[in-house]
């Protein structure tokens, strides 16, 4: 189902109202097996209504799983620390499978494909020339053309001297339907410091509120 919903996210993610069309012309047919150009083939029972429901999810852009997905750039470590510690706040919080990546260590279609799972995502990047690290705007460029849509998101930003790395990602998730930013903002200046705690853990009662109580 992995492989699945990565064929899916990255390939036919953007044409989720054709996808839901043809859905709907395929409701009232009786459906016996499905031969896809890629992939393996469905047949009868469970296997078929297990993959008709996840094409109705994935074509509404409706999360599968409602959790925390934490995506994050690093050039130093240091956002990368920020991120850990966020992250084992939200398990303190009862906040279960998680999902953490460094956006450099993983193959972009992946990254996506758990964009479609999580209802959730927490973008964490650097400031690289006053901007967003460019992996990581690569990857929200990519969530955005794909019309992901129905999430909700929290921002994590480091910088030492200022640039316009959060303006760059609320204009891109801007651009997304029905998107809801958690939390405040969390803005870290080279690395995380005791006074930053607070603002921590602020942002990690915002996303667990988020999540088990909504």
């Amino acid at each position: 189902m992995d492989e699945a919903r990565r064929y899916y996210a990255n390939i036919v993610g953007k044409f989720g109202t054709p996808v839901q069309g043809i859905m709907r012309k395929l409701s009232n047919e009786v459906i016996e097996v499905i031969c896809p150009l890629h992939g393996p083939i469905y047949r009868g029972g469970d296997e078929l209504a297990l993959i008709l429901d996840k094409y109705e999810k994935w074509a509404s852009y409706e999360p599968e799983i409602k959790s925390a997905l934490l995506l994050y750039g690093t050039m130093y470590n240091n956002t990368e620390r920020v991120v850990d510690v966020l992250a084992t706040k939200l398990g303190e919080r009862g906040v279960k499978d998680m999902r953490v990546y460094d956006v450099s260590e993983f193959d972009i279609s992946y990254l996506v494909a758990d964009a479609w799972k999580y209802s959730h995502i927490v973008i964490a990047t650097p400031t690289y020339n006053t901007k967003v690290f460019h992996l990581v705007q690569n990857l929200v460029d990519d969530l955005a053309s794909l019309n992901l849509s129905n999430r909700k998101f929290s921002l994590i930003v480091n910088s030492s001297w200022g640039g316009s790395a959060l303006e760059s990602l609320k204009e891109t998730l801007g651009k997304m339907k029905n998107v809801e930013i958690i939390g405040e903002p969390l803005c870290i200046k080279s690395s995380l410091k005791e006074s930053d705690m607070d603002s921590v853990n602020a942002l990690a009662d915002a996303i667990s509120d988020s999540i088990l109580n909504s």
